[in-house]
Order: C-alpha cells, then structure tokens, then sequence
C-alpha cells in the first residue's frame, strides 16, 4: 500500500501530505486491531 502512495505522489505533491495520509492509514490500522482485541468475539458473524 505504501509503495502504491508513493507512486501516485508525484513530485508537485507535498511530503506532509503523503505522511498525513500514510499516519492516517497506520492510525486506522492500529485501531481496528485495538478493537478486534477488546470486541473480537462481538464481530463474529452469527449463524442462525
């Protein structure tokens, strides 16, 4: 994913851009895992 960012920056893209998108991506990342620890068993799908 990170090569695929850095490879529709181009060179008029500003770097604090691309490391604000990468953070928020990582951010999200780190959040859903916190989430599947905490809540894991709640995001299982259920079967009738």
């Amino acid at each position: 994913m990170l090569q695929a960012v850095l490879d529709a920056a181009d060179s008029s893209t500003p770097l604090a851009s691309v490391e604000g998108f990468v953070r928020q991506v990582i951010g999200w990342r780190e959040y859903m895992r916190a989430a599947y620890i905490t809540h894991g068993r709640s995001f299982a799908p259920r079967t009738a």
